[in-house]
């Protein structure tokens, strides 16, 4: 009899073992394709600048184009609806900040919010030291800076990360 109660111990603990590193990697590989997205959506945020400016030696980003470019790469490569994109854009600091709602079926089972900060020759005078929670950046060129959360991971067990958030900053020289 004491053999089969060790039996269904370890067995339990075994299972358990192996859906903690099931939920484990699973969520290793989202928060590394959500590195990857984080970087696009920056790159693709500062493509188009005032041409304008530009010819006189000043980069400023167009705010609109780039915001519609970053909604759509964080839809395409986050599996979420474009359609359910609600942002907010404060002029004065150059920041978006904007929800999003996953699709059925998706990792993420939260709403992602994000935000998107330009700096620019019309806002900023370089070096500028940028932090947000646990993200830091110095600033030394025109940068697009991403911030997304993606919300609590998906874990069977109750010993996970509270949320899963994640950033990236790109310079205008380096797209």
């Amino acid at each position: 009899m004491m053999y089969i109660f060790m039996f269904i111990a370890s067995f339990i603990m075994n299972m358990t073992f192996l859906i903690d590193s099931f939920d484990f990697n699973a969520h290793n590989q989202h928060v590394v394709h959500l590195g990857h997205v984080a970087e696009e959506t920056a790159a693709a945020s500062i493509q188009f600048i005032e041409e304008n400016d530009y010819a006189e030696g000043v980069k400023i980003f167009k705010y609109e184009q780039g915001i519609m470019q970053a909604n759509a790469i964080l839809a395409t490569n986050l599996n979420a609806d474009i359609d359910s994109v609600q942002g907010n854009w404060d002029y004065d600091s150059r920041t978006y900040t904007a929800t999003i709602e996953p699709l059925a079926g998706n990792y993420i089972k939260d709403t992602i919010k994000y935000t998107i900060t330009f700096f620019d020759d019309s806002n900023t005078s370089y070096p500028v030291l940028y932090q947000n929670g646990s993200f830091t950046h110095a600033i030394g060129d025109p940068t697009a800076v991403v911030i997304i959360d993606t919300g609590k991971p998906r874990y069977r067990s109750t010993f996970v990360p509270k949320n899963t958030k994640l950033g990236a900053a790109q310079t205008w020289q380096a797209r």
